[in-house]
């Protein structure tokens, strides 16, 4: 079983629960490697999901935010920012040193 911090309590392997007040999804997963002899070796983790990096608009020109009512309630992925951007629009995220071309 995995612990959630942000629920305050356990859910079993594959369970995934929501990361409320942020917009986001954990599930309870088991991975698998090889320890340093080369054995077989399983632990529990926990898999976030989020919406990603956000686009920095004031660097971004022929990008606009797109609102949604209500957006923040909605669960995951539904909570998460959307963009419409024109198409060879060079995007520049938020903290990010590399513009990406869309």
């Amino acid at each position: 079983m995995c612990f959630a911090s942000t629920q305050c309590k356990v859910f079993a392997v594959d369970d995934s629960w929501s990361l409320a007040p942020f917009c986001g999804r954990a599930s309870c997963r088991i991975v698998e490697t090889k320890d340093k002899e080369g054995e077989d070796k399983k632990f529990l983790a926990e898999q976030v999901e989020d919406c990603g990096p956000l686009i920095d608009l004031e660097a971004t020109t022929g990008c606009e935010l797109l609102t949604v009512e209500d957006q923040a309630e909605l669960e995951f992925p539904d909570c998460c920012p959307q963009y419409d951007c024109a198409e060879g629009t060079e995007i520049i995220y938020v903290n990010a040193t590399t513009p990406a071309t869309r």
